[in-house]
């Protein structure tokens, strides 16, 4: 069983990112992160996540994570962004974050809320990204852009959450499915008992024979 785990919000709460990095780290899994560029830059947390050596890989989590709509839905990346004006947070994404973890970053695309208008959705490529990942199945077909979702959300879904890691895992498996199903991650809002939840998964993962790959992985 092969599963990917993107960990959102990575420059915020930089004390509960290297917690949950941890976990990965200590069991040899890997783990991708999705960074809010600017709170990076603004943090030390390119230098924590280089404790973490080639089981981290990095990815752009919108420009500044700011909600750029005017009514309905949080956005950064939505309809009412002019697209001169989306193409150029893009390329400042990648490129801040590219500068600030230099071998651990990989140009996929994480578009804060998961969302992103369909008509800037082709900007992507053309800024550099190789991979975008949001939620739910995949709906982007935009030549030179791989698109990689997370289906199972932890934290701030208000579905149930599977109460033991073996019901998660057996559901899982039950589905059959021959791409590996992506994990969500927030560990701003992770509390004693979602930590002690993602250990255990991560354990019975590796008891399995089980394995987590990055998105360049998956992309490849």
């Amino acid at each position: 069983m092969t599963l990917f785990f993107r960990a959102d919000d990575l420059g915020w709460e930089a004390e509960r990112f290297e917690r949950l990095a941890s976990l990965f780290a200590e069991r040899g899994l890997r783990l991708n992160a999705a960074a809010i560029p600017l709170a990076c830059s603004a943090t030390d947390a390119a230098a924590r996540a280089a404790r973490f050596g080639g089981l981290l890989e990095v990815h752009s989590h919108g420009l500044a994570h700011l909600d750029r709509e005017q009514s309905g839905k949080k956005s950064e990346f939505g309809a009412a962004r002019r697209p001169e004006d989306a193409a150029r947070d893009l390329a400042r994404s990648r490129e801040t974050l590219r500068a600030l973890f230099a071998g651990q970053y990989y140009p996929a695309f994480v578009p804060p809320w998961n969302r992103i208008a369909d008509s800037l959705v082709p900007l992507l490529p053309a800024a550099g990204f190789r991979v975008l990942s949001r939620a739910g199945a995949p709906r982007a077909a935009v030549a030179g852009l791989a698109e990689l979702n997370v289906t199972v959300d932890l934290h701030t879904s208000r579905l149930p959450v599977p109460s033991a890691p073996r019901e998660l895992l057996d559901g899982i498996d039950a589905l059959g499915q021959e791409e590996p199903v992506g994990v969500m991650l927030h560990h701003g809002r992770m509390s004693e008992r979602d930590f002690g939840f993602l250990a255990g998964l991560l354990d019975l993962l590796v008891a399995r024979g089980g394995r987590t790959a990055f998105l360049s992985e998956l992309a490849a």
